[in-house]
């Protein structure tokens, strides 16, 4: 997250700080964990698939606000010009979700040694948190996720902060290699990454 942080502040020329406070690995039942984000509101999505030896998915939403901020800042906009989703503020947030799912699946690659590819990002303008996490965790096949990790975000920009949150949902089968590949390495402590 600190490379999209990095890449962002090189695209508007101006310091972007990123923090993650939390990151959690949570199934259905404990969604109710996330305390720092109303996943009960309408927010807006992008969802990067992944394929090779890991599948699943990576989604970041924002709140419509937060969008909005990030739209105007990569749109080089007076702040809170942007109150509604537009084409060219959909792909700048899709080019947000793009980096930030490339970089999270490079990173474990280079972890793992597994091989992870990104598909194009996809944007839902009016995603609910709940209802896609739902979608993803609560299937009944036997690939579909068990658990996701949680990574509460925070962008800061000036005295602003923007709240993020990026979900890694790879497969059942996929969760069990990466943290099969993790614990091999070395990378895997106590039952923790």
């Amino acid at each position: 997250m600190e490379s999209v942080a990095q890449v962002v502040s090189d695209m508007i020329g101006q310091r972007i700080s990123m923090s993650v406070p939390e990151v959690l690995l949570i199934s259905w039942n404990e969604i109710s964990k996330i305390r720092t984000y109303d996943i009960d509101e309408p927010s807006i999505g992008v969802q990067v698939g992944m394929s090779g030896d890991i599948e699943g998915c990576v989604a970041l939403f924002f709140p419509p606000a937060s969008a909005y901020y990030v739209i105007d800042l990569l749109l080089g906009n007076e702040c809170g010009s942007s109150s509604h989703l537009t084409e060219i503020g959909g792909s700048a947030l899709c080019e947000i979700g793009n980096l930030a799912g490339s970089f999270f699946l490079n990173y474990l690659a280079e972890a793992t040694g597994l091989k992870a590819m990104p598909s194009p990002p996809v944007l839902n303008g009016s995603a609910l948190v709940t209802r896609e996490l739902q979608g993803v965790l609560r299937g009944s096949g036997q690939s579909d996720c068990s658990r996701a990790f949680v990574a509460q975000t925070v962008l800061s920009y000036s005295a602003e902060s923007v709240d993020a949150m990026f979900f890694i949902l790879p497969t059942h089968e996929s969760l069990a290699t990466i943290l099969a590949a993790l614990k091999k390495s070395g990378k895997e402590l106590n039952g923790g990454i």
